[in-house]
């Protein structure tokens, strides 16, 4: 199994390459010569679809309902969506980590409601 630090650096290169070749002049990849370099690289097609997200956050309610209902559970409503690109990319606010959660059922401004532990499952 890839280990996280290898599958992080593995989608932000593929970000970088994405976003290099989603810049040609009318989509025309293939032709495209921005560099000798592009010439190393060879596409099966001439588009990429990336997605981009941001601040996910599975901590408080969103990890209680993961634990009922299981981790899938949260993204089954745009399933189809992220399957559809080829490269998605989001942003997590806090760690993975294997601690238990400390912003569940505290208090909104007290000590732990700002501390975000994510499930490694």
């Amino acid at each position: 199994m890839m280990s996280l630090k290898t599958a992080v650096g593995t989608a932000a290169v593929l970000a970088a390459v994405s976003i290099f070749f989603i810049g040609a002049p009318g989509g025309d990849v293939e032709n495209y010569n921005r560099s000798s370099s592009i010439d190393l690289l060879k596409l099966s097609t001439n588009r990429v679809t990336v997605l981009f997200g941001g601040d996910m956050m599975f901590d408080r309610t969103i990890r209680t309902t993961m634990e009922e209902k299981g981790g899938d559970f949260i993204f089954s409503c745009i399933d189809s969506l992220l399957q559809s690109a080829d490269l998605v990319v989001a942003n997590l606010e806090g760690p993975i980590t294997s601690h238990p959660s400390r912003s569940i059922n505290s208090e909104v401004g007290g000590e732990g409601n700002y501390t975000f532990t994510f499930p490694t499952s």
